[in-house]
């Protein structure tokens, strides 16, 4: 690997590797399933999945990439060759999620652009412009763009969502909604809730596309870290629960349906700031806010496929990088023409992606990390032999690939 290709310090890559699970996935995606799943249950289930899948499986992505390289199907294939299809399935995974990720960029650039007078220009030229600008800092590199923006973006979105919520809380009809939608009830945790959130951590951490281990294949190989990395599930989860208390009590309290889907974010949003001027800045405020978190997770998107590329045809960084953008939106193309009508590709993508590539990705991380050395696994994690090793690889072989497998086949053959 090249020198140029490492974080430049230990922030620079937490901030990165929260930007790359930090975007959609948390403040689109998380609010509405999490509304269509009962609330309070999927909750509960999402941090316990956390726990006992989501930071086992990220520090497995981590070991491998830090061991094999920034190349996902090189990284895998140095824990044999049987694993570098897993490398391969991440990227498809990553291809796949980028290409709706495009078309929901879009949708947001076009959204801040109609909210600032810009009403030059239809969906497809701002996905285009959401595209070009990720890809413009990709261009510049691993430490001058990709962690240089991170380190700026990150700790601003996180201020930006906290007033958010303080707004939405400072309603007293948007806070009893917040408190009768934590209430449990007994009918929500059910087997769909609990699959719902397990795929909605592998998706929001961004596991099994590959970007978890480009990450810490730019990481230097000296340090624990373990240490650094239990900043990213923190952060990641902290920032998808205050997008749902800004977002779920409020559209409650003015009649939306929480559970109403997809569409919660850009239907709910205006309606819940209020067309006021005070209204409007903040819903330009908070859509800015996506558009910026979408970014975060695109310019890892991007860079994940391209480092692939690179390594398996020897085309130059800045080539890659052209064309992954291309391939990702012209794949993205279905969902543009599909999206609202019975028959969805944004449904297929999704469920490819999300679960069925990123869960058998997942499952061949802890495989790789547990036949293929798990002591060495331990000390590139955790800088030595320890008990708090010993225990990660204890959950990687005992209880995450057994959660994993119950639980979205029991999803899929659910009725």
């Amino acid at each position: 690997m090249e020198a140029k290709n490492h974080w430049g310090s230990s922030f620079g890559f937490i901030m990165a590797s929260v930007g790359a699970a930090l975007g959609l996935g948390n403040i689109w995606g998380f609010p509405y399933k999490m509304g269509e799943n009962g609330c309070f249950a999927f909750l509960i289930f999402y941090l316990l999945f956390v726990l006992l899948a989501g930071f086992p499986v990220l520090l497995a992505e981590f070991a491998i990439g830090r061991r094999g390289g920034e190349s996902a199907p090189h990284a895998y294939g140095k824990f044999g060759t049987f694993y570098r299809w897993a490398g391969w399935a991440s990227i498809a995974a990553c291809m796949l999620i980028l290409s709706y990720y495009c078309f929901f960029g879009g949708m947001v650039f076009h959204a801040v652009a109609e909210l600032l007078g810009l009403s030059w220009g239809g969906h497809v030229f701002w996905s285009i412009v959401f595209m070009a600008l990720s890809a413009a800092i990709v261009f510049l590199g691993v430490q001058k763009g990709i962690e240089s923006f991170s380190k700026a973006v990150i700790p601003l979105l996180i201020l930006m969502l906290v007033f958010v919520v303080l707004h939405t809380l400072s309603s007293a009809p948007a806070r009893n909604e917040l408190i009768n939608l934590m209430t449990p009830r007994r009918e929500d945790f059910n087997i769909r809730c609990a699959a719902s959130a397990l795929v909605q951590v592998f998706f929001s951490m961004s596991l099994g596309q590959g970007c978890m281990l480009v990450c810490g294949a730019y990481q230097r190989k000296k340090g624990n870290l373990a240490a650094q990395a239990i900043f990213i599930p923190l952060f990641d989860t902290l920032t998808a629960i205050l997008a749902a208390f800004a977002i779920l009590p409020a559209a409650s309290a003015q009649g939306i349906d929480p559970g109403c889907g997809p569409t919660l974010l850009f239907d709910a949003v205006p309606k819940i700031f209020g067309t006021s001027k005070s209204g409007l800045i903040m819903t330009l405020l908070f859509f800015i806010l996506v558009l910026l978190a979408a970014v975060t997770s695109v310019i890892s998107m991007i860079e994940t496929p391209s480092a692939a590329l690179c390594a398996s045809t020897g085309v130059k960084h800045s080539s890659a990088v052209l064309l992954i953008t291309v391939a990702a939106f012209i794949l993205g193309l279905p969902v543009y023409m599909s999206y609202g009508k019975p028959l969805s590709w944004l449904n297929v993508y999704e469920f490819i992606a999300e679960y069925l590539l990123i869960t058998l990705v997942s499952v061949a991380s802890c495989a790789a990390i547990i036949f293929g050395g798990s002591k060495q696994a331990i000390t590139d994690i955790f800088g030595c032999d320890c008990m708090a090793g010993r225990i990660w690889i204890a959950v990687l072989k005992y209880v995450t690939p057994v959660l994993v497998t119950f639980v979205i086949l029991s999803f899929i053959f659910s009725p």
